[in-house]
């Protein structure tokens, strides 16, 4: 009986975490819209890690940027070298700005979620 619960417990918890991480996500995506819209064409679906941990990701080299602020000059030369083009890099910037202000919507969208889950 024992195991049983164990197990029971273990398979909810996963379920819980999956659950919050695609409600995460689909908070980050709204969070992205109007503030930098183009990034939700390189955000990932919710899969699982090589740890099996329930994860998304926005990938573009600018998205760390929006998140926390900041120029872009060292992010176009990180991303030129591992093969992003000019154009690939600049599609998601709007008027190709210098300097991107934060955005927060990981961290904004994640904070709507544990709000919500402490209802």
């Amino acid at each position: 009986m024992p195991e049983e619960l164990v197990k029971a417990l273990e398979q909810e918890a996963d379920k819980a975490a999956q659950e919050i991480a695609v409600e995460w996500r689909s908070e980050a995506m709204r969070e992205l819209s109007g503030n930098a819209e183009e990034l939700k064409r390189f955000t990932t679906q919710v899969e699982i890690n090589g740890e099996g941990d329930y994860v998304w990701r926005v990938n573009h080299p600018t998205a760390q940027q929006y998140e926390i602020g900041g120029t872009i000059f060292h992010t176009y030369d990180d991303a030129k070298g591992v093969g992003w083009t000019r154009d690939e890099f600049y599609e998601t910037l709007e008027d190709c700005q210098e300097i991107i202000e934060s955005q927060r919507y990981a961290m904004r969208s994640l904070q709507r979620v544990r709000r919500d889950a402490q209802r």
